[in-house]
Formats: C-alpha cells, sequence, structure tokens
C-alpha cells in the first residue's frame, strides 16, 4: 500500500512538471540579473599597553605607536570591477586616561597617500574602557584611489596630560566591501 503511495506521488508531481508552463520562459533575460553581496574584511587589530610607550615617566612629550600592514587583496580584478562600496569601521577600547589621535593611511606601491582618515581617541575618566567608535564610507572618485593602495600605516599617538601613563588600548578595523555584480557571460 505504501509502495502504491509513492508511485502515485511520483506520477502526479511527474505530470504538473510536464504540464507546467515553459513556452514563455526568456532564458536571455539572465543578462539583467544583478546582485549585491558584501564581504566583511578584518583590517588592523592591535593591542597597547603602558610598556609600548617608551617613556612613560616623561607625560609631557606626545609619543606615538606606528605599525604598517600589508593589504595584497585590494590589488584583484574582481574587486576593482565590482565593487561600489566600502565602509570601514574602527573601534577603539581606551582604558588610559589619556587622549589619543589616530590616522590610518592607506599607501600605494610608491608610498603615495592614496587614502587617509584622522579620528580622536577618548580618554578614560576612570580607568575602565572607553569606546570610540568610527565608521567611514568610501564610494564614487575616492574608491579608485583607496583600491590602489597595497599598505596600510596606523599611527597612534598619546596626548599627554597630568596623569600617569597606565592603561591598555584594544584597537579593531574592519571593511565591509559591497559589491554590484552583474556581468555573467
Amino acid at each position: 500500500m505504501l509502495l502504491k503511495r509513492f508511485l502515485l506521488s511520483i506520477i502526479i508531481l511527474s505530470c504538473i512538471a510536464i504540464v507546467s508552463c515553459v513556452d514563455n520562459l526568456d532564458f536571455d533575460q539572465v543578462e539583467d540579473i544583478e546582485i549585491f553581496p558584501t564581504a566583511e574584511v578584518d583590517l588592523i587589530f592591535f593591542t597597547l599597553v603602558t610598556q609600548n610607550f617608551d617613556d612613560v615617566d616623561n607625560s609631557d612629550m606626545p609619543q606615538t605607536e606606528r605599525d604598517t600592514t600589508l593589504v595584497s587583496f585590494l590589488d584583484d580584478s574582481f574587486l576593482r570591477e565590482n565593487v561600489t562600496n566600502i565602509e570601514l569601521t574602527f573601534r577603539v577600547d581606551n582604558s588610559f586616561v589619556q587622549s589619543f589621535t589616530n590616522r590610518v593611511t592607506f599607501l600605494d606601491a610608491n608610498l603615495n597617500v592614496m587614502y587617509a582618515i584622522d579620528f580622536n581617541i577618548n580618554a578614560s575618566p576612570s580607568g575602565e574602557p572607553v569606546q570610540s567608535l568610527l565608521v567611514d564610507n568610501i564610494s564614487g572618485a575616492e574608491l579608485e584611489g583607496f583600491l590602489s593602495s597595497n599598505r596600510i600605516v596606523n599611527e597612534v599617538t598619546l596626548l599627554p596630560n597630568d596623569n600617569p601613563i597606565i592603561g591598555e588600548l584594544n584597537f579593531e578595523s574592519k571593511g565591509l566591501f559591497q559589491f554590484r555584480i552583474s556581468d555573467f557571460e
């Protein structure tokens, strides 16, 4: 009995598939299809502590920590041809009672500046982490220069005050790449 129901179900589904509308399908419409995927990429992550600063006893002098990261994934033809927007997010948790400035510079192979972002990192009034957040959108003409980059230079500068240099700074950055894909040939 179970076998008869199974066979009857297969026959009914086959009949529906055979008689369904197929004569009005236009497979040339595939050329009109556009998809808009996104991809999230980690860029820079690091932690600075008291020992990262050369002269913690002399809080009168600004001190800068600098790091360079190669980003070879930007040199990709698919990326260059299909990306429409990039949203960069920088999140910094700071427990130092000092403020910082941060400069993120995107350089090309000849060390020319292709894109730069400057922002302030808030001081912690109590030694508990305080979050600073920056979201930067890159599109249009800026996108071409940004995509010519092959390295990121990040500079964090501690701004001195009368307090001892004690704390921790956690830096995280990501890029959200938005694409428009329409060429399926």
